[in-house]
């Protein structure tokens, strides 16, 4: 489905910048809960669909809200919004632009409105992502373990077996 009001956001760190091609107008306003939260307050049942490029950790918060609310959005590939934006000849590349760019992808073709994610799955993708810390941790002490002795030596081996019962207790569910 084609939809004809669209916010396209480009989401940073610290904040989001939206083109509402409604109201055709940009704004950038803080990436945190109550911004967001402040934002989707003042849409009033507009019945718009929003269109981001999926960016992990940081649009997060945005799709929480989201489906709180039950308001439809597309998280696309960032390939494919490069892919968009070249086919129509943009190659400027700013938040304000990138936020145009993602409204007019979201009103030229037929993106799929996101499912809303499993709550358990998130938790389990944010525990592997910590496992995967933790083991590189204990790689880079073990390496460092070869051109230590003593004290060092020491404290590098507590910190080792600290990581191994921090992975195991990843590994088993966490208590």
């Amino acid at each position: 489905m084609i939809h004809p009001d669209v916010i396209g956001c480009d989401i940073a760190k610290a904040h989001l910048d939206f083109f509402d091609s409604g109201l055709e107008r940009h704004f950038r306003i803080d990436n945190t809960p109550a911004a967001i939260s402040a934002w989707l307050d003042g849409l009033d049942g507009r019945g718009v669909h929003i269109v981001f490029e999926a960016t992990g950790r940081y649009d997060r918060q945005l799709r929480i809200a989201l489906e709180t609310r039950e308001l439809p959005y597309s998280r696309v590939n960032p390939a494919r919004a490069r892919d968009f934006a070249k086919a129509i000849g943009l190659l400027a590349k700013t938040d304000a632009i990138d936020a145009r760019l993602l409204a007019r992808m979201g009103q030229s073709l037929p993106l799929s409105t996101q499912a809303p994610d499993d709550p358990a799955r998130h938790v389990l993708a944010r525990l592997h992502t910590r496992r995967d810390q933790l083991v590189a941790m204990r790689q880079q002490e073990r390496t460092r373990l070869h051109e230590t002795e003593g004290i060092e030596r020491d404290s590098a081996e507590s910190h080792m077996a600290w990581l191994d019962a921090e992975v195991a207790r990843i590994e088993n569910g966490m208590p």
